[in-house]
């Protein structure tokens, strides 16, 4: 297991750690399910998130693939996003795997509006101009 930091969840700090011991993250994950769930259930996974903690544990080893990884790390990030938020569905794994898959694009989306907004806030399209910037937010 190895520490990797601290992230920002919904400002909460929750510690992002790497296995790259598929048994060990495995036992680990276990052992947090018996002591929080009525019926845990032991299946194999790649991540969890930890909410009592606040910990997101990801597996990685020389064989996994960037997109599997990034996926799963954002499959455990949804979980805590959703869990501090309030959300009662935050442990809906067939939620969390279309979060994952989507954030990419609309973080994409958002970042090209954003830099959009930015431009249009420079110049009037084509005519030098600055536009009336009295509607455009400023952006943090």
């Amino acid at each position: 297991m190895q520490k990797i930091g601290t992230i920002d969840i919904v400002n909460v700090p929750y510690t992002l750690y790497f296995f790259d011991n598929f048994k060990e993250i495995n036992e680990r994950a276990n052992e947090r399910d018996k002591k929080y769930l009525q019926n845990p259930k032991e299946q194999p996974l790649d991540g969890y998130c930890d909410y009592c903690w606040k910990e997101i544990c990801v597996y990685c080893d020389e064989n996994t693939s960037p997109y599997y990884f990034n996926n799963t790390i954002l499959h455990e990030i949804s979980h805590a996003v959703l869990y501090e938020m309030g959300y009662s569905g935050c442990d809906d794994e067939e939620l969390m795997d279309k979060l994952a898959k989507w954030v990419p694009f609309i973080t994409r989306a958002f970042r090209t509006s954003k830099e959009m907004i930015e431009n249009a806030k420079d110049t009037k399209e084509g005519s030098g101009e600055k536009p009336d910037q009295g509607n455009i937010p400023v952006s943090e």
